[in-house]
């Protein structure tokens, strides 16, 4: 049972890790999108696999930028945030 616990530490400390990359990218967005897009991501990270998550490390340590599926979700709660507020507004 511990190195189960262990190894959920681990996992959270990777969501963590690609959080400050997405915190850079959202770091342009007015307050409120950038604090619905981050819980988003947030969301969408703790449900990606170890092995996912360690590629999208991977891919930012070595090239420098975010893994494109994450890049598109980004874009997507982006979107999504706007289109709310939209309708929201009418």
């Amino acid at each position: 049972m511990r190195e189960t616990g262990k190894a959920e530490v681990i996992r959270e400390d990777m969501v963590s890790e690609l959080m400050q990359y997405i915190q850079m990218v959202t770091d342009g967005f007015a307050m409120h999108k950038r604090f619905a897009v981050e819980r988003y991501m947030r969301t969408f990270l703790r449900r990606l696999t170890k092995g996912e998550l360690n590629a999208a490390i991977r891919v930012f340590h070595t090239r420098g930028f975010l893994h494109p599926n994450i890049t598109y979700k980004i874009n997507q709660a982006s979107e999504g945030y706007d289109n709310h507020m939209a309708h929201k507004r009418k």
